[in-house]
């Protein structure tokens, strides 16, 4: 009986410490979760699984609404020379905010806007001209129809920054030739900077 007792106060010390690993970093994925099962059945009686199980589920219902809350606040900024608004982190510290860019960032995402000179050039154009530029490895592409603009996507590497993904969206507007494109990077392997990311690829709005 003391060895059980031994075992099951081990069980549960080592499911609360992976939970808390799981709050400050993200929520994993079921795969995760699977393999915490195992361990819990493996090493424990009916009864105290189910109250393990209990205070497993809730902590991860309360990650899930943290991340939810943190990923929620947002700045909505406008930019006015070229008649959009669009939305960032409020972690985002603004780097420039002129006629010439826009360029924001922290230490999981970062977003740098610029417009494109050559007003004929189609968002697909755009975008693969500027991969060129920068040396990006193109990893998947698509069209972007949002926020009144017809655009063009591409996700890229950068050799020079293999932490990153990269984001560039080429902006057409037809009915102006107010074009411009932005790239969004955010780290590798961080569920977090890639939904916070994703929902800034889809804030852009054309000013009413």
């Amino acid at each position: 009986m003391d060895k059980n007792c031994r075992v099951n106060d081990k069980c549960q010390k080592y499911v609360r410490d992976e939970l808390h690993i799981v709050c400050k970093q993200r929520v994993p994925s079921p795969y995760f979760w699977y393999h915490k099962l195992l361990i819990v059945i493996k090493f424990n009686p009916p009864f105290v699984m189910k109250k393990i199980l209990f205070k497993s589920v809730m902590t991860l219902l309360l990650c899930s609404l943290l991340g939810l809350t943190a990923q929620a606040q947002t700045t909505t900024y406008t930019w006015d020379y070229y008649g959009v608004k669009f939305a960032i982190p409020n972690t985002h510290e603004i780097k420039n905010s002129t006629s010439a860019e826009f360029t924001s960032g922290d230490n999981l995402t970062w977003l740098h806007m610029e417009p494109y000179k050559d007003y004929s050039e189609t968002a697909k154009g755009m975008v693969d001209k500027i991969a060129a530029e920068q040396n990006y490895t193109i990893l998947g592409r698509g069209a972007y129809h949002s926020g009144g603009y017809d655009g063009y996507w591409i996700r890229c590497s950068a050799a020079t920054h293999p932490d990153w993904y990269y984001w560039v969206i080429g902006f057409v507007d037809p009915n102006s030739d107010t074009n411009f494109y932005a790239t969004i990077w955010w780290k590798k392997g961080n569920q977090t900077a890639y939904n916070i990311a994703y929902n800034m690829s889809y804030s852009f709005k054309k000013m009413e």
